[in-house]
């Protein structure tokens, strides 16, 4: 890529498109420019330069929301069951429940199924 292209590129964004997103500046560029460039290309130096924001960061996924709800029911069918056991045969005291157990955990554990 020749330099020149590359800070023609810049500041057309800077002096005449500023307004513009990324998609309809790289559309510009094509149609009344004549400047082939991948839609790629001018995202990043768009933003290497600063004048466009970068992508925000999703949240990791969780799943689905039937298997959360299969979970809790299940740690809970659990935790009543020893609660049940441990206070007519023992008199120690119970076990907590663990904190968290991972989805995958649950799955290959069979304690859960998705269908």
């Amino acid at each position: 890529m020749p330099l020149a292209t590359a800070e023609e590129v810049l500041g057309l964004y800077q002096k005449t498109y500023y307004d513009l997103n990324v998609r309809h500046f790289h559309e510009k560029l094509n149609e009344e420019h004549g400047i082939q460039l991948s839609y790629t290309w001018v995202q990043q130096a768009l933003q290497g330069a600063g004048l466009v924001a970068r992508g925000r960061r999703r949240g990791r996924r969780r799943g689905c929301l039937i298997c959360q709800i299969k979970s809790e029911l299940s740690r809970f069918s659990e935790h009543v069951g020893r609660l049940h056991r441990d206070s007519h045969f023992s008199t120690a005291p119970t076990t907590p429940l663990p904190k968290s157990k991972s989805r995958r955990r649950l799955h290959e554990t069979g304690h859960i199924t998705c269908q």
